[in-house]
């Protein structure tokens, strides 16, 4: 982890473990994305939940939210820092908007000098000892080790019907469509067929659904039957949207870009650059990513654009 660890120096210690994850995350999650969208099952889901639950499951955010948590914290330090980002991130809007603006900063910095120092150099070996697992955990994952327990433990946890929505439904709904299942389904059930196409592609257990179970029985009865045979086929045919690890590449470099400035500390596109560069080294495909635009005109832009679908988190105030 030679080049990773070089791109981490300097660097505010907290942006370096996420950028790193992120920027190393992006292949796996373009495989994933890839198997569900082609129909492959979701390892471990070998029953399904009763339909009317899995229908209320697109309705009920913080069941799923509350589920993604209690399944991932305590499994190890890094997985109880992935929880503590998602916390900040779903802050309310006001607090979000505080992060990084020179108000918050001021605040922190008042507690940071409040400190004796012994606190101080147990804050900083903390992150130290953080930052050095989760260095451990890529190169382990790039050797293809695992840890036996913990993998048995997950797998366990993922049969319960909320983490099976959240990976079949949840997550690629939101990476390949830019919008989570109630905003989606919310749409479709108002009568929008191209939201109600998207849906039934990702899911089609969705036509059970009483409203779109309507709208599909209304449709079968008109002599028009276009928008009928439209989401008949849906049902046997996979998103359309086209899935590139060069979209996943992008579409993450701006999620770095995002949360980094919302924790004060906006990361350049030379900086992005070097650590998928640096990736790409440690994992031996060479010294640079070949994913990545040659021209830094077209991965800014790229990095600006995959930042509006990062929306949601919103950027710090000036004041």
């Amino acid at each position: 982890m030679k080049k990773l660890d070089e791109w981490a120096k300097g660097r505010p210690i907290f942006i370096a473990i996420a950028s790193q994850q992120i920027a190393f995350g992006a292949e796996p999650c373009f495989q994933a994305l890839h198997a569900l969208k082609s129909g492959e099952p979701v390892d471990g889901f070998t029953e399904a939940p009763h339909i009317d639950y899995w229908i209320s499951l697109y309705k009920n955010h913080k069941k799923i939210t509350e589920s993604f948590k209690k399944t991932f914290s305590g499994f190890d330090e890094l997985s109880e820092i992935g929880i503590s980002i998602s916390d900040l991130l779903s802050f309310n809007r006001k607090q979000r908007r505080m992060l990084g603006s020179k108000k918050y900063n001021n605040n922190l910095r008042k507690k940071f000098e409040s400190l004796s120092q012994e606190d101080w150099d147990e804050i900083q070996n903390f992150w130290k000892e953080v930052y050095l697992i989760s260095l451990d955990s890529i190169k382990s994952d790039i050797a293809g080790e695992y840890d036996k327990e913990l993998s048995e433990k997950i797998k366990n946890t993922i049969k319960e019907p909320e983490m099976i929505f959240y990976l079949r439904v949840w997550v690629p709904c939101w990476m390949l469509y830019g919008e989570l299942p109630p905003t989606l389904l919310r749409s479709a059930r108002l009568g929008n067929i191209e939201a109600l196409e998207k849906l039934i592609r990702l899911d089609n257990s969705v036509i059970h659904e009483p409203k779109i179970a309507e709208i599909l029985h209304q449709a079968s009865a008109k002599k028009n039957k276009s928008t009928y045979n439209l989401l008949v086929k849906a049902q046997l045919k996979g998103p359309k949207t086209k899935i590139t690890l060069q979209k996943i590449k992008m579409n993450f470099a701006g999620f770095i870009s995002a949360a980094s400035s919302a924790f004060g500390h906006r990361l350049s596109e030379p900086e992005i650059r070097s650590l998928f560069d640096a990736v790409a080294c440690d994992t031996g495909k060479g010294d640079i990513d070949t994913d990545i635009p040659d021209s830094p005109e077209a991965f800014a832009k790229a990095i600006q654009r995959e930042r509006q679908f990062w929306s949601i988190i919103p950027q710090p105030d000036k004041k």
